[in-house]
């Protein structure tokens, strides 16, 4: 009866101890992707009227008290113009200097600040090829829509996603304003990866339902943490209504899914 009251003390101690081991594993593993999750900050400002934010571990729509007086690296129409204050004007985002100049921002304006580490992408929109007609025909008819209907927006932005040596090539198109006679409308935005076609948003309609339908812009390809896993940063806006009822979409290239859609955030 002793020894096996021995046995039992014995075997809850090795019980106990494996625990431990486990726990201290486990805390040196999770305790620093938590510290690091809630010590990191990020603020992105763009032409959207919302603007964005990661603080705590959590992406959230970002107030003006969040980012006033923060140095934002700033980019017009993807070329960068260097570190600045960033105050809202009337209808416009202006740039301020630190010897007070106020720059104004006439056209696409991407910045950020904060400490999480940040590399952008300025692949420049390229012109359409027979390639990409080919490709476009493809993704317009296993939609079951026309394949030959003219485009009013097409752009296309040229990047190894997946960093195999092999280039994606993420497309946004739409025929909203196109003047064609049609009932098809449609705005689309996706990727092609050796010929697999990852959708990433679409709106198909018809010529009612134009002013109710969503037409997407990509504002940035990052890699946010430089982990090389790229992410999209792109807009979901109206055609008709202006910006007043755009906002922005955070999309992650490498797993091909949304991280956070800011539109639904109230």
């Amino acid at each position: 009866m002793l020894k096996e009251k021995l046995n039992m003390d014995k075997n809850t101690k090795v019980i106990l101890l494996v625990l431990a081991v486990y726990f201290v594993i486990m805390m040196a593993i999770f305790l620093p992707i938590y510290i690091r999750n809630h010590r990191d900050k990020l603020y992105i400002i763009t032409n959207s009227n919302i603007k964005i934010k990661y603080e705590k571990g959590k992406w959230s729509k970002a107030e003006t008290s969040d980012y006033n007086q923060k140095k934002f690296e700033v980019y017009i129409d993807d070329i960068y113009k260097g570190k600045y204050e960033v105050i809202d004007g009337n209808n416009e985002r202006i740039l301020l200097m630190d010897n007070g100049t106020k720059v104004s921002t006439h056209g696409y304006i991407f910045g950020y600040a904060g400490s999480l580490k940040l590399e952008t992408y300025d692949e420049k929109s390229l012109e359409m090829n027979e390639n990409d007609k080919d490709i476009i025909s493809k993704v317009l008819s296993d939609l079951n829509l026309s394949p030959n209907h003219k485009l009013s927006s097409f752009s296309k932005r040229v990047i190894d996603v997946d960093k195999d040596g092999i280039e994606e090539t993420i497309y946004t198109i739409s025929n909203f304003s196109s003047e064609e006679e049609t009932k098809e409308r449609f705005s689309l935005l996706f990727m092609n990866d050796d010929d697999k076609i990852t959708m990433i948003a679409k709106e198909i309609t018809d010529n009612d339902g134009i002013y109710d339908s969503k037409i997407y812009s990509v504002f940035k390809v990052l890699d946010i943490r430089k982990d090389k896993k790229l992410e999209l940063l792109y807009q979901s806006g109206y055609t008709m209504r202006g910006d007043s009822d755009s906002c922005v979409i955070l999309y992650n290239l490498a797993k091909k899914k949304e991280i956070k859609n800011f539109c639904e955030e109230k």
